[in-house]
Order: C-alpha cells, then structure tokens, then sequence
C-alpha cells in the first residue's frame, strides 16, 4: 500500500543519501591513501574528477583515440567488489569505444605502464547496468597497456 512520506519519513531519507554519499567519499580517501603509499607517489586527479596512480610508467608511446589497445584489466566498485563479466586477462579494445573515463587516462597512459583509475559515476555508467553495476557507481580499474596495436 502506498503512503504519504511525512516530515519524518523525507529526513530519514536526506540522511540516508548523506550517509551513502559520506560512506563513499571515505571509501575513495581510503582507496587513494592506499594508492599513495603502496607507490610512493600522490594520486593524480583530473579536472574531470578522474584519478589515478601510477604501479609502473610505461616507456612506450601513448595510444591515439583511433587506435587499439592490447591490455590486462579488472574493474571493480569503489568497495572492492570484483564485477567479473569486466575482469579480463588480456583483451584488445577500441579506444574510440571506451567509456569516457577510459579514453581520458589513455591520454597519459604509456605502453609498459601499470596504472589504477578511480572512474566517478559521470565517466563510467551514470545510468548502470542492471545486475552487474549500480546507478551512479564509482568504478575502479586496475589497468596495464601491453600494447598499442593497428587501428581496427
């Protein structure tokens, strides 16, 4: 049966909202915390909101938006769960196809390199997708360019 939501029922719900927003901006300080001691180095942050840490900088050239990209990856949400339909050994991609949080660390991505990105919801998938990703879900890739190959 539905409801009117009274006074009480529209502050419990704004403090709920605060608490999961609260909840992932520690989750994120801790992630970047842990990243800059376990490199030695701060995090980088974009003005898009992007981040990411350097493991390993790469030697090789950079990828170009129309080329294709040969690379380890993992993704996970910002609390550690693994989405394993993402979870990849090897796999070659388009960078042209990419979300655009993706495309924008391939611009400063070396070949050789080993880097974990911070993707906040507006440059993953703001919308989710049911069953594997939430709305509005920070994602966290662990990434190493093996290569950059011919454009498809």
């Amino acid at each position: 049966s539905a409801r009117m939501m009274t006074p009480l029922d529209r502050v419990a719900a704004q403090k709920t909202a605060y608490d999961v927003a609260t909840m992932g901006d520690r989750l994120l300080a801790q992630l970047i915390e842990k990243f800059e001691k376990e490199t030695g180095k701060p995090a980088i942050r974009t003005p898009s909101g992007l981040t990411y840490a350097d493991y390993k900088v790469g030697l090789g050239a950079i990828p170009n938006e129309s080329d294709r990209v040969d690379m380890h990856y993992k993704a996970s949400l910002l609390n550690g769960k693994v989405l394993e339909d993402y979870s990849i050994d090897s796999k070659q991609f388009d960078v042209q196809t990419m979300i655009p949080g993706l495309k924008e660390t391939m611009t400063t991505f070396r070949e050789g390199g080993k880097r974990t990105v911070v993707v906040p919801p507006k440059l993953g998938f703001p919308e989710g997708m049911p069953g594997k990703i939430p709305t509005d879900a920070t994602l966290v890739f662990e990434l190493e360019l093996l290569r950059i190959l011919d454009p498809s």
